[in-house]
């Protein structure tokens, strides 16, 4: 951690502690006494506040985290940053900190391209009664609500990428579709402002609804009718971590393709004949299953729908009506309505109108995306396509692409078909029938076939011909897929970061990347591993599955068996253990970094092409 001291018991005058240092931007306060460890609550000064400074002592006790709202320390914003024409521009100026107005009047603040802001607190921006648009840095991990809701003109409020583009996370639209899509919409008690409350996806969790329900049935019989797929206790030989809990045991059901529904059971007593349950279900359950609902002495019952079950019940993006016309009536222009069949659990669903097929069709729909956070509101779409287009009757389909964070609304997609109707009109602009049109098209047909059996000799020989051609350039094509696609995992798309065997055998468990990143030893570039090799360096590259949901591997069976295989190979190789550099899936992977992590996965092929043999565990 980066704090530059710590006061046991005085935790009381923290803020004056901080106010005296004059390097202190933050502080933190622990909260709670631990009787255990005889520990008391202190005090921590910080110049710089970051996630892992927190993390860590989080875990054991409560912490409040505090910044240092002094202007003499935050600096004056037109002193610290240029202010002209009403905007205050503080681009790349090493904030850690908000400066204070001081007397400023900027309608616009730019704080983009300042890492080291992390943390935006209550009354940042008092005293800029006037500020209208707001650009944040990048990687601003904490923004108090307060201090967007104390700027009565505030209108625009965006986040910073790190190619300069700007990513809204605070709207005043209503309807605002923000950066994420599991931003759930979040008034601000200051009317017109809507923030992203994120509810990002959990590890082992899935978006499933609980009932309660009433135990007594099984007994009754109400279940019978339905397929029992698995039934899982504590002693089960396989998936027994499914009756920990009805998050678990619904989450267990959704990785089983059949699986509509389960129940799980939680006695409040375990004993000979009572114990936790899973089951797994092969149908959903009856819509009385909890009548005569009675939670028993003994132990409460949960049947829980897992994202496939919810959407046949109804969680799904909707269309009306089915089919929609397009025609010279109605100036091939019409709409229909999408709405969601129930509200997500969390975030966004966004849907995206598109034309499957008749690419040479230019149609339009307005709006052309769409952002629902709930089954009460209804968008209405208007498509149209051009007239001079439309030279016969057509029906194509319209397919509503569909990003989710509740993946019950991903496992459908819905459709509709659109009728197009041609207007078909003689020389002196009088409709003629379909019928008609038809008879002249044959007509005409029989003519082009008449004279096209005199060139059918010579076709078939110019058809022999280019069908060697193409076959020709198929084989160059497909010679030249596979050179790009060698020359692909020639080198690294994401860093080889390694351990010391020595290192690695020294664990007591597997810790992730971000914890022993200044143990690593990270390799750049395929050439490096080989020079590193010709020094005489040993690499073991060890790949392994999850063995729990929060933990890859909590009893340690997996550390322990490759702490055992790496000694192995050193002994094998006649090498000490600090001669070897292990890869390690959750050590070598970022694991809170996703973009990293995806880098890194994607370059799992030539990572292992640099071995002769890769062991999974």
């Amino acid at each position: 951690a980066s704090a530059l001291g710590s006061h046991t018991l005085k935790t009381d005058v923290c803020d004056e502690l901080c106010a005296a240092e004059p390097a202190c931007r933050f502080y933190a306060i622990e909260t709670t006494y631990d009787s255990w460890e005889v520990a008391f609550p202190r005090c921590y000064l910080f110049d710089a506040l970051t996630h892992e400074d927190i993390i860590p002592a989080a875990e054991m006790v409560d912490v409040l985290a505090f910044w240092a709202t002094s202007a003499a320390k935050r600096g004056a914003l037109c002193v610290v940053c240029t202010c002209a024409d009403g905007t205050a521009d503080c681009r790349d100026r090493d904030l850690q900190t908000v400066p204070a107005a001081a007397g400023a009047d900027a309608t616009t603040l730019d704080l983009s391209d300042n890492p080291r802001l992390t943390l935006v607190g209550p009354g940042a921006f008092d005293g800029l009664d006037g500020l209208e648009v707001l650009v944040l840095p990048s990687g601003v991990k904490h923004l108090a609500p307060e201090a967007l809701e104390s700027l009565p003109a505030l209108r625009d409020v965006s986040l910073a990428t790190g190619d300069g583009v700007t990513r809204n996370f605070v709207d005043a639209s209503s309807t605002a579709r923000f950066d994420d899509v599991c931003c759930r919409r979040e008034a601000s008690s200051r009317a017109g402002v809507y923030f992203c409350d994120l509810s990002p996806d959990e590890p082992g969790v899935v978006d499933a609804i609980y009932e309660e329900t009433n135990a007594d049935n099984i007994i009754a019989g109400l279940f019978d009718h339905m397929r029992t797929l698995d039934s899982i206790t504590p002693d089960s030989p396989f998936l027994a971590e499914a009756v920990e809990s009805k998050e678990k045991c619904v989450a267990y059901c959704e990785m089983k393709a059949e699986c509509q529904s389960c129940m799980h059971f939680t006695p409040w007593v375990v004993g000979a004949s009572l114990t936790n349950t899973c089951l797994l279900y092969g149908d959903e359950p009856p819509a009385n299953h909890a009548d005569n609902f009675v939670q028993r002495e003994v132990g409460g019952a949960y049947m829980g729908l897992p994202p496939r079950t919810r959407a046949a019940l109804g969680a799904v993006v909707a269309a009306s009506p089915l089919v929609v016309e397009l025609s010279e009536a109605n100036g091939y222009s019409n709409t229909f309505e999408v709405s969601l069949g129930a509200d997500p659990l969390r975030g966004a669903v966004w849907i995206t109108p598109r034309l499957e097929g008749f690419g040479n069709m230019s149609l339009a729909f307005d709006p052309p995306t769409i952002t629902l956070y709930d089954a009460q509101t209804v968008v209405t779409v208007a498509v149209t396509v051009r007239s001079d287009e439309v030279t016969r009757d057509l029906t194509p389909t319209v397919a509503l692409d569909v990003e989710a964070c509740d993946r019950a609304f991903v496992a459908q997609q819905a459709t509709l078909q659109l009728d197009v109707l041609a207007a078909a009109v003689d020389d002196g602009g009088t409709r003629v029938s379909n019928a008609g049109a038809v008879v002249a098209l044959v007509v005409v047909a029989c003519v082009l076939v008449a004279a096209g059996l005199f060139y059918c000799l010579a076709a078939a020989v110019r058809f022999v011909r280019k069908k060697q051609q193409l076959e020709m350039a198929r084989a160059l094509q497909v010679r030249d897929q596979v050179a790009a696609a060698v020359e692909k995992i020639q080198e690294f798309q994401a860093i080889f970061a390694t351990l010391p065997g020595d290192a690695f055998c020294a664990l007591e468990k597997l810790v992730p990347h971000e914890a022993l990143r200044k143990d690593l030893v990270v390799y750049d570039a395929i050439a490096d591993v080989a020079a590193a090799k010709r020094e005489g360096l040993v690499f073991v590259f060890l790949s392994h599955q999850w063995l729990a949901f929060a933990s890859p591997d909590p009893a340690n069976v997996h550390c322990t068996a490759m702490q055992s295989a790496v000694r192995a190979v050193a002994a094998a190789a006649g090498v000490p253990l600090a001669s070897l550099r292990v890869w390690v899936d959750f050590i070598s992977i970022p694991q809170r970094n996703r973009s990293e992590q995806r880098l890194s996965i994607a370059s799992l092929p030539t990572f292992a092409s640099l071995f002769r043999c890769a062991n999974q565990l």
